[in-house]
């Protein structure tokens, strides 16, 4: 591809590069503190993906898919004054229970099939791709540790 661009041109992309360059100074920088922290998320999701391996292998479904945690007051306080919580692992929309049949019972509507990945390289990827679709803009700090944890990290879309 070749491509011809006048003086003032150049010199326009010239400017540009000069306003734009303290902030791709932090963007390197943020970069530096990030890439850290993606090797020890893939780490983690290393072994979370060996640990629910025979899970998506039977049901077909990420454990996170079927079930959902779920942090509860339990309305006493501790020695401390602090309150006294119950986390609960409850099903998620898509799981629903059937009494007659004693058997749980997963109905996703209207979403294609989705294949387990196989090696903990292709989980990565998929849960970034995840990811991508579900998580904020950059700009865009989260509400709470709750929020930042649940989300894909918005930086995987470089």
């Amino acid at each position: 591809m070749k491509k011809e661009i006048s003086y003032s041109q150049f010199q326009q992309v010239k400017s540009a590069a000069k306003m734009i360059d303290p902030n791709m100074r932090k963007i390197e920088a943020l970069k530096k503190k990030i890439m850290p922290l993606i090797e020890e998320m893939k780490q983690y999701q290393a072994i979370n993906d060996s640990l629910e391996e025979g899970i998506v292998k039977v049901i077909g479904f990420h454990v996170a898919d079927l079930v959902k945690k779920v942090i509860e007051p339990t309305g006493a306080t501790d020695k401390f004054g602090k309150p006294i919580k119950v986390t609960k692992y409850l099903p998620t929309d898509i799981v629903s229970y059937d009494e007659q049949h004693k058997v749980y019972v997963i109905e996703v509507k209207d979403a294609p099939a989705i294949e387990a990945p196989t090696t903990s390289e292709e989980a990565v990827a998929f849960h970034s791709e995840e990811a991508e679709s579900e998580a904020p803009e950059v700009a865009d700090a989260p509400a709470n540790k709750q929020e930042a944890e649940g989300n894909g990290m918005p930086w995987e879309n470089n």
